[in-house]
This record gives C-alpha cells, structure tokens and sequence, in this order.
C-alpha cells in the first residue's frame, strides 16, 4: 500500500511542477506624448485560459483628446487576449460614463518576442477613442487613432 501511495504522491508533484512552467506573468508598459499604459497578469502559456489577476491603467495625456489628462483603470475592460508562441495580443474596450468625452475606447496591442527565449515582447498598439453623437444627433464624432510602440516581459 505504501508504495503505491508514494508512487501516486511523486507522479503528483511531477505534474504540479509541469503546470508551474506553463504558468507566468507578464507586463506591458507605454509612456509617450500621448498615453501611458500598464498591464501586467497571469496566464497559462499555449492552453486556452483566461488572464488571471489582470490590471491596466491607461493616462490620456494627448491634446488632440478634449478631456485629457484623463485616467482610466482598465482592470475590467478587457476583450480578447491572445498568448501563443511568440505572440503576445491584448484588446481592451470601455465605455465611459455619460456626458464624458471621449464615449469609448478601444485600446489594441499587438506584439512578437523579440529575443529567443520569449521573455521581451516588442510592437505597437492603437488607442482609438470616438464621441457620441450630440443628444438628438445622429452622427457620432470622427475617432481619433493615436498609435506608438509598446513593450512586454514575461517573467
């Protein structure tokens, strides 16, 4: 009996230490004229599950959006993410309170690994943001696409 126990007990703790290699952190950050942005959460790498502990904040600090500085919290808007390989994608989308402009936004990261081991990620990201129509209008207001370089690591 004890032999079989501790035969159940050692092939446990092999796959418990496999899992952890699957596992991993990451955080992708921006700081330009424009915006800064930082994301970080725990996923599992190449199996299908959702982030875990996942934050980002996004400052607005461009001109060209009417209510800049404007600072968001993020946590709660994520879409779509994507961590393949060498890929590393984020979508983000929210919408803000009524009577605040911008309405929505939509930020979209896209990036590849840019060293052997997978653990820097480097590419671009795109913050559109877009007004609401005006109350009894029909038209909403043209979207404003800011984009820049973004980087990742992955612990």
């Amino acid at each position: 009996m004890k032999p079989a126990y501790l035969t159940l007990s050692a092939l446990a703790l092999l796959a418990s230490t496999n899992l952890a290699h699957a596992t991993g952190g990451f955080d992708c950050f921006v700081e330009n004229g424009d915006i800064e942005f930082y994301a970080n959460g725990v996923l599992g790498r190449g199996i299908v599950t959702p982030i875990m502990g996942f934050k980002a904040n996004l400052i607005i600090k461009s001109p060209r959006v009417s209510a800049a500085p404007l600072t968001l919290d993020l946590g709660q808007s994520l879409l779509f993410s994507w961590v393949e390989g060498e890929e590393l994608r984020l979508h983000l989308y929210k919408e803000l309170p009524e009577g605040q402009h911008p309405a929505t936004l939509e930020f979209v990261m896209k990036t590849a690994a840019a060293d052997e081991d997978n653990i820097e990620y480097k590419g671009t990201y795109v913050l559109r943001t877009q007004a609401l129509p005006p109350a009894g209008g029909t038209t909403a207001g043209e979207p404003l696409d800011l984009m820049g370089e973004i980087s990742c690591g992955w612990e």
